[in-house]
């Protein structure tokens, strides 16, 4: 079946293969009632017109629905849905009217509604401020509470699914595009007859760990997109996002989730909005929300500056200065193209025309996926012209059509604790088998390139130049000669360690990896990449006799451990350790005794240093800082700790402290002193006496960047007084 659209005569035909046509214009009668208007928008499986009602004389948004989508099993669900969403009566979501068939092909009938998506809004204006966000989200959860009591999971929350509409009240929610929604309760002994295991829907920026497998849901897995939507609202992009489709599912299923303020470096945001992201984000569906009644009650209460979780959590007590009130919109986004977080591809726009569709749906593949995509008005929108930046949206909102490879994936997600990817032993051996990936470097259109020949039976990974996109390790691809190389390899590394073998040792500057059950099968593989600078192990073990392989890559300048497990005193005895110029351990055990174990390093000019806990980082290993000499960057975080499962108010404050500890301030002054490079200490708020802290950033000027020091009098860099 194909959709041919002559937007200029209005005029739709969905034609199939059977020759069959099916033609729909401006002025034609749908059901004898709907009189089509102008053609305002086209999903994935059929189209929306602004439609006139012939004897209510009021407008409406009518969707057409593809013949070919539909089936009897496909019509079933589509009536029993139909008419369950019909009957939700909120102020929040948007309303269902009818439905039928004509001409062979289903229709159904809802609000016209005039706003924009908070898509649009994000993608025009750049971030919200926490006030707003909250405020908008605050109707969200609403509108699920009605839904999820009604025994409906809309499956597909995002911020393209929801619109605002300005009223002389402000601005008012509509929830739109029930289309993959699920009836959980009603009708379940005809639904389970209807619903296949296994069937994925939903869009992969936003989708839960168990939506992404395909498991059964339930109303957890929309408050866990809705903290998806919410985390973008604040900061422009969404939590996650990798180069593909598969990337992205991957990284919702083992990713920790980014805080707010690593994606915003000017925003100042309520830690109280992270504490509630958290559990919003939590892979566990246990430890999130368990109503969205729970969620209104939180956004209330940070609306109003009140702690939540707990009674009276530190957390909480830390907004009084850093509140809704003084949170700043910005677009500002980190730069860092090596962090987990933020080697993703360029987030790509949403915006769509205030003449167009609300949202598409362009992934999903059951019937319902065209019902409830609203369609909005501007009469101004048609007569502007097109200027370079609304070129740009264009192309914007075109790569942002929900993964092309998504539908590929859908084979491969299964039930269990992770994606069931394919590695049969067939696609392993041919990626071991297969020749060099190196081609060689050849001019083209007049600028020398170096050209991969990766395997096409798989993906293997993702890679960059300093100029280029994040792409697919897969097939051919070309990158400028005389640029830096960033490689991500994914799970194929663990069955075939020899991948690393086919690379030449002049290609890669940048390695990631990811979750190696050994760590030092790929590191004794290394020592030949003379040009690898930067070297990412993120989980996994390294043996003691293979940590010297870290000794044998000669150029090795920045090495960066996360949540990996190795012994202290054989890892401080490495010769490479000398030669650093950079040193991230994040989440590793036995950071404190690492730390102390460190020898002078003279190279080194940044050490960031991230865990959790009552005292990861001792005054010992304060002290033990002063060695390093030449360092100018000093990064000391306190990590956030997995958000505490109960939140009821029998939950003491001390119990929530033991789960998200903030550094003290030991006796930091004397030690940092000692190190007369430093340019920048960068540390989460230290939790002492205010006249301690005031004295701590008097003496030590490299501490006033951080944010936290304007409740002290100092802004960055400022000098002393």
């Amino acid at each position: 079946m194909t959709i041919e659209i002559d937007k200029q005569a209005q005029t739709v035909v969905f034609r199939s293969s059977a020759k069959a046509e099916h033609h729909f214009s401006s002025g034609d009668i749908i059901g004898g009632t709907y009189q089509l208007i102008d053609l305002i928008g086209q999903g994935g499986m059929g189209v929306v017109y602004r439609v006139q009602h012939l004897f209510l004389e009021k407008q409406f948004a009518l969707k057409l629905l593809a013949p070919s989508q539909i089936n009897n099993l496909s019509w079933r669900r589509f009536e029993i849905e139909g008419r369950s969403l019909a009957k939700l009566n909120h102020a929040n979501i948007v309303s269902i009217y009818n439905m039928g068939v004509d001409k062979g092909c289903p229709y159904f009938v809802m609000d016209w509604l005039e706003g924009i998506s908070l898509a649009e809004r994000i993608d025009e204006s750049g971030p919200l401020t926490a006030q707003e966000g909250l405020q908008i989200f605050l109707q969200v959860s609403n509108a699920l509470s009605c839904a999820h009591k009604n025994g409906i999971i809309h499956r597909d929350i995002k911020p393209a699914n929801i619109m605002l509409i300005q009223d002389s009240q402000g601005t008012q929610v509509k929830l739109v595009d029930f289309g993959i929604a699920r009836l959980k309760s009603q009708n379940a002994n005809v639904m389970q007859g209807l619903t296949k295991s296994g069937e994925v829907f939903g869009s992969p920026l936003y989708m839960s760990p168990e939506q992404s497998r395909g498991e059964e849901i339930d109303e957890r897995s929309d408050l866990y997109s809705a903290g998806c939507s919410l985390f973008e609202t604040l900061t422009g992009k969404p939590p996650f996002r990798g180069a593909s489709a598969m990337a992205t599912l991957m990284m919702h299923l083992e990713a920790e989730p980014p805080t707010l303020s690593s994606q915003s470096s000017t925003n100042i945001f309520a830690p109280s909005l992270d504490v509630l992201l958290a559990r919003c984000l939590s892979k566990d569906a246990k430890k999130r929300y368990q109503s969205a009644d729970q969620l209104t009650v939180d956004l209330q209460r940070i609306l109003d500056n009140k702690p939540i979780g707990t009674s009276a959590s530190p957390i909480a007590k830390k907004s009084t200065d850093t509140t809704l009130n003084t949170m700043q919109e910005s677009g500002t986004r980190q730069n860092n193209q090596y962090d987990s977080q933020e080697i993703a591809a360029p987030k790509s726009s949403w915006r769509f025309s205030k003449a167009a569709l609300a949202s598409t749906l362009s992934i999903t593949i059951a019937i319902g996926s065209l019902m409830g995509l609203v369609a909005f008005k501007s009469a101004t929108e048609k007569t502007k012209p097109v200027t370079s930046r609304a070129k740009q949206v264009q192309e914007q909102k075109n790569n942002r059509n929900e993964y092309a490879d998504f539908n590929q994936i859908k084979p491969m997600l299964a039930n269990g604790n992770k994606l069931s990817v394919v590695t049969d032993p067939a696609t392993i051996k041919a990626l071991a088998d297969s020749p060099s990936f190196s081609s060689e470097v050849r001019k083209i259109d007049g600028r020398e390139m170096r050209c991969f020949k990766f395997p096409t039976v798989a993906v293997i990974g993702e890679i960059k130049g300093d100029t280029t996109e994040l792409v697919e390790v897969k097939g051919e691809v070309k990158i400028p000669a005389n640029e830096n190389i960033y490689l991500r390899l994914n799970h194929y590394l663990q069955k075939c360690p020899s991948i690393l073998d086919k690379f030449q040792p002049n290609d890669i500057f940048t390695l990631h990896l990811d979750s190696l059950d050994d760590v030092g099968e790929a590191t004794r593989r290394l020592g030949r990449w003379r040009k690898l600078n930067v070297l990412n192990l993120n989980g996994g073990q390294i043996k003691d006799s293979d940590l010297t392989s870290l000794d044998k890559i000669e150029n090795l300048k920045s090495l960066w451990l996360k949540k990996l497990s190795f012994n202290s005193k054989p890892f401080s005895r490495l010769n490479t350790l000398s030669h650093l110029h950079e040193l991230r351990l994040e989440k590793c055990a036995n950071i404190d005794e690492t730390v102390q174990e460190l020898p002078p390093m003279p190279a080194l000019n940044t050490l960031v240093l991230v865990n959790h806990g009552d005292d990861w980082l001792s005054q010992e290993s304060i002290r033990a800082l002063a060695k390093h000499k030449n360092l100018r960057t000093l990064q000391l975080k306190s990590a956030r700790a997995p958000f505490i499962e109960d939140t009821s108010a029998s939950t003491h404050d001390s119990d929530f402290e033991k789960n998200y500890k903030q550094l003290p301030l030991c006796d930091w002054t004397s030690a940092l002193k000692q190190l007369p490079s430093i340019e920048r200490l960068e540390t989460t708020e230290p939790s002492s006496k205010k006249e301690d802290i005031e004295e701590f950033l008097r003496q030590i000027p490299a501490a006033r960047v951080n944010d936290w020091a304007a409740k002290f009098g100092y802004t960055p860099n400022q000098s002393d007084k």
